[in-house]
């Protein structure tokens, strides 16, 4: 079972540092784990108007703060992005961005980087866009410019946030998503230490599995027409070795 004592210090090799993204890619398939993070294959990049909108809004929620024009602060970061404030179209995501920024303590931290150490050997690390702790709970919330909530597909990422701020924080957390086109929040994930154990030690599992395995077998899914690395996968070639 994973304890807080089980916490050691984490060595420099950052390759020893496990995102929610990273952990699941490994679950999703072997193959693309391996031709990631071990090859260290190029991934195309992703440039498109969701991913420059995403961008835009983070930075918006990031930078506002009560009182100031944020129309004004959301004109800046698109024309610094390439693209011009059209208030018509993206009038009513600003201002959703404003009152969530506004609805939280002005000591929420933005952009918050959380590294938890696992075993002295590894660990599992990932940024959360806000967070803020309130009396004996740490609120975390994951920004989603989705136009449809999906809140299950999110759970484990949430689970990892939740439970690195038990830890590193000595709290209850809760971690949900924030739709930012809806103005809505997501079902919480709640953690409290018992909790952040067991999901934990099923985390050092699932890394020393990794660190372990010598075999790298595809597999297929609905996931593959989205991979990177499709013109290279022996799964197209007929070899799910």
């Amino acid at each position: 079972m994973f304890s807080v004592d089980d916490i050691g210090g984490l060595a420099d090799d950052k390759s020893m540092l496990f995102s929610p993204s990273r952990l699941k890619t490994f679950e999703q398939c072997r193959m693309k784990y391996k031709y990631r993070y071990i090859d260290k294959l190029p991934v195309k990049p992703v440039y498109n108007i969701e991913t420059v909108e995403g961008k835009i809004i983070h930075e918006i929620l990031e930078r506002h703060s009560i009182g100031a024009n944020i129309d004004d602060l959301a004109a800046e970061v698109f024309e610094k992005n390439g693209m011009l404030y059209d208030k018509s179209e993206y009038g009513g995501i600003i201002q959703n961005v404003k009152a969530f920024k506004e609805s939280v303590p002005t000591t929420a931290k933005s952009e918050e980087e959380l590294v938890l150490p696992l075993s002295g050997q590894a660990g599992i690390m990932g940024i959360v866009d806000l967070m803020y702790l309130d009396g004996n709970k740490m609120h975390i919330y994951d920004c989603k410019t989705a136009k449809r909530r999906n809140d299950l597909l999110h759970v484990f990422q949430l689970q990892c946030y939740a439970s690195m701020a038990v830890k590193l924080f000595g709290v209850e957390a809760d971690a949900r998503i924030f739709y930012v086109r809806l103005g809505d929040t997501g079902e919480p994930i709640t953690m409290d230490d018992r909790q952040a154990n067991c999901f934990l030690c099923d985390r050092v599992n699932d890394i020393k599995v990794i660190l372990d395995c010598h075999r790298f077998p595809c597999r297929e899914s609905f996931m593959c027409k989205y991979c990177d690395f499709q013109k290279i996968c022996p799964a197209k070639q007929g070899d799910v070795s």
